[in-house]
């Protein structure tokens, strides 16, 4: 990747830049907007799905807001309660809302537009935002461009994870590169605790840095990324998909233990489950060694037994324990 240096074409030095973020909801870096450096001033919950019906109600009156929220066990009943709370202006914008994203920056006039967990944001809505927009994806760019990252990454058993902030352009996940940090990839973790340590923890610090970089008109290194990823894009991967497109005699005891624990599921075709068994959520409980090795990329035939609420998935390498739940329990 080539480095440029960009420098802010309108000094700021001493003002506090107006920042809005555009999410798709309740995510980490939503609970910390509100103390990033800068202003942040709104929030808009692009394509506008992340509440309805009874929580639409309910998030019109504080009280129940917070008492929904606390028997949620979640800080906030919705994104638009999050913003009540924290004194920001809200939008919620359907796909389809591209003049209407346009109008509301052009009232709120932001200086900075942060994306996250979002989809694509059309650059015309933009044009008002004197420094643009940047976004906070959950990996190495160029490296697994598109939708659903972290997932990919977890598959592909990357031995490092990352996250970029870069500018928003016309194509997807390809601007250049404002910041990024690497770190090894934890095994046997959940999805929500890796998108917690890489947007609400790394990236936080990431944009801060950014945001202190332009408020006090100092240069902004730039790497342009690369036409083409070394990576396939990264498109939305369920837990059914993956059950569908990776056999569990095809992966490696490493691999069938990271995504169990990322889904907090099991794939419901790795266990080709009968009768009332089939009605459960299959947890994993725990995970043993068999022979006492570490981690190892060894592929061997799996084995299922079923005792009552557990099932054992085995083979030479290591026993993974689950237990049945009933579905959103």
């Amino acid at each position: 990747m080539n480095s440029t240096v960009v420098t802010p074409s309108i000094s700021n030095k001493g003002c506090s830049l107006r920042l809005v973020l555009i999410t798709n909801g309740l995510r980490p870096l939503s609970y910390r907007f509100a103390g990033l450096q800068g202003q942040p001033i709104g929030v808009v919950s692009w394509y506008g799905a992340e509440s309805g019906g009874l929580v639409k109600y309910i998030e019109r009156f504080k009280v129940l807001a917070r008492l929904y929220a606390r028997l949620r066990k979640r800080q906030y009943a919705s994104l638009s309660h999050l913003c009540c709370e924290n004194n920001l202006l809200y939008a919620s914008i359907q796909k389809s809302g591209h003049d209407a994203l346009h109008d509301v920056l052009a009232i709120w006039k932001p200086d900075l537009v942060i994306t996250s967990g979002c989809p694509w944001v059309p650059m015309q809505a933009l044009v008002t935002t004197r420094y643009g927009g940047v976004n906070l994806h959950p990996s190495l760019l160029p490296a697994y461009r598109g939708a659903d990252p972290l997932t990919w990454q977890v598959v592909d058993q990357v031995e490092y994870l990352g996250v970029s902030v870069h500018r928003l352009t016309e194509r997807y996940d390809a601007g250049s590169i404002l910041a990024q940090h690497k770190e090894l990839r934890p095994h046997g973790a959940h999805r929500q605790e890796l998108v917690q340590r890489l947007e609400g923890d790394v990236g936080y610090v990431l944009l801060n840095r950014i945001v202190d970089r332009l408020t006090n008109s100092e240069n902004l290194m730039e790497d342009v990324q690369p036409v083409s990823s070394p990576t396939s894009a990264a498109t939305k991967l369920t837990l059914h998909a993956v059950g569908s497109r990776w056999a569990l005699d095809d992966l490696g005891v490493e691999c069938v233990w990271d995504i169990v624990k990322y889904y907090d599921q099991c794939p419901d075709q790795w266990l080709a489950l009968k009768g009332w068994r089939r009605f459960l959520s299959w947890k994993p409980v725990s995970f043993q060694y068999v022979t006492g090795h570490d981690f190892v990329h060894v592929s061997t035939c799996w084995r299922v037994r079923k005792e009552g609420l557990t099932i054992l998935l085995m083979n030479q390498l290591a026993i993974i324990k689950l237990r049945g739940v009933i579905p959103g329990l």
